[in-house]
């Protein structure tokens, strides 16, 4: 019996390391009263499976986005995307197991049109992430390091522009800081999936806070219409979805941090 016990403590130990202490995640937003109350771990589950068939949609307008780049077709790009953002590329969902480092490569590497709301908010989730992203741009314009310069060869060799686009990131940030955001919701993406905030409230309202609180047949019937329906949503973004987008959460259509913004792989 003895033996058993220890077994069992660490099943239970590995178990709730998987969880996310959404409360303190979240903390930023639920002082402001931006995010009503935090969603369970279950809940942004489900949520980003709903958000999963809008985030590997790929956007029509990706060849135009990315031409005159050296990496500008995907069948180049990806690869390259994903060794930069240390495998975030692939991954999908709501970005809350994002580490802040494929955060940051994220927002680089991938072209955003506009705000990209959901991912800086992502960013905003750890404490000073936006003004590490700030001195993280800086660094690679000014190439401080032999690993920056490599770093800004390999973003403008994937982003047209580059230096121009960095910019435009960088007032992005700017407003984000003193939680200014766009709001507006981009073509082709339903509104609870444009930013992480309204995902999160979304996830806390829309779902059942524990899987026990729901009859496993209600939730067979929600992935069934999720996966087998014969048409995608109207194309939204891959790329700029939270990283859009990483874990249980973040992507392009393998991407690092998964929230509906707008761009593709």
């Amino acid at each position: 019996m003895s033996s058993e016990r220890p077994a069992a403590n660490g099943v239970a130990a590995q178990a709730g390391a998987a969880m996310i202490d959404l409360e303190n995640k979240l903390h930023v937003f639920l002082q402001r009263g931006l995010i009503r109350r935090p969603p369970t771990n279950w809940q942004v589950a489900q949520g980003s499976l709903a958000m999963a068939r809008t985030v590997i949609a790929v956007k029509p307008d990706d060849r135009a986005r990315y031409h005159g780049s050296v990496f500008g077709s995907p069948w180049l790009r990806t690869p390259v995307l994903v060794v930069y953002t240390l495998g975030g590329h692939l991954r999908i969902g709501a970005g809350i197991r994002a580490r802040e480092r494929q955060l940051r490569t994220h927002l680089l590497g991938v072209i955003h049109h506009g705000q990209p709301v959901f991912d800086l908010q992502l960013v905003q989730t750890f404490e000073q992430g936006l003004e590490r992203l700030l001195h993280h741009l800086d660094a690679v314009d000014r190439g401080q390091t032999w690993m920056r310069r490599l770093e800004r060869r390999v973003v403008d060799a994937i982003v047209p522009d580059g230096a121009q686009y960095r910019e435009r990131l960088r007032r992005y940030v700017e407003r984000a800081a003193k939680f200014d955001y766009d709001d507006g919701v981009p073509p082709g993406v339903r509104p609870e999936f444009s930013t992480f905030v309204r995902f999160m409230n979304h996830c806390a309202e829309a779902y059942p806070a524990r899987s026990r609180d729901e009859h496993v047949w209600v939730l067979v019937r929600r992935l069934a219409k999720l996966f087998i329906a014969r048409r995608l949503p109207p194309a939204s973004c891959v790329e700029e979805l939270p990283v859009a987008s990483i874990g249980a959460g973040g992507g392009d259509g393998g991407g690092a941090g998964a929230g509906a913004g707008s761009g593709s792989p």
